[in-house]
C-alpha cells in the first residue's frame, strides 16, 4: 500500500518512479518494495516512468530540505539490466503460424 509524506520525512536513497497518475500525483517506490504516493511538483521535470531518483537532503542554517533528482547513471544501468533481462527471455516460434 502507498504512503503520503511530507518531504522531511521521505527517507533518503533512491527511488524508481512507478507512475504519473495524473498532473498532481506521482508513486515512487524505494529499494525495498514500499511505495509513497507523493506531489508531483516535488519531482524535476522531464522524468518518466522507470527513472531513478535520488532523495537527497540539504542542510540549511535553520532547517533541512529533501531534493530529489534525476539519478542519470543509475537510471541507464537499471534500463540496461532490465534490456539485458529482457533479451535473454525466450522467444515464441517465428514465421506464420499454421491454423
Amino acid at each position: 500500500m502507498a504512503r503520503s509524506f511530507e518531504p522531511s520525512a521521505l527517507p533518503r536513497g533512491r527511488y524508481v518512479l512507478e507512475s504519473l497518475e495524473n498532473v498532481q500525483i506521482a508513486e515512487i517506490e524505494d529499494g525495498d518494495g514500499r511505495r509513497f504516493v507523493i506531489p508531483r511538483g516535488w519531482l524535476p521535470g522531464g522524468l518518466r516512468v522507470g527513472d531513478v531518483i535520488a532523495a537527497v537532503v540539504v542542510e540549511g542554517d535553520d532547517d533541512a530540505r529533501v531534493l530529489l533528482a534525476l539519478d542519470e547513471a543509475a537510471t541507464e544501468a537499471r534500463r540496461s539490466a532490465l534490456n539485458l533481462s529482457y533479451s535473454r527471455q525466450p522467444r515464441g516460434p517465428e514465421g506464420e503460424l499454421d491454423g
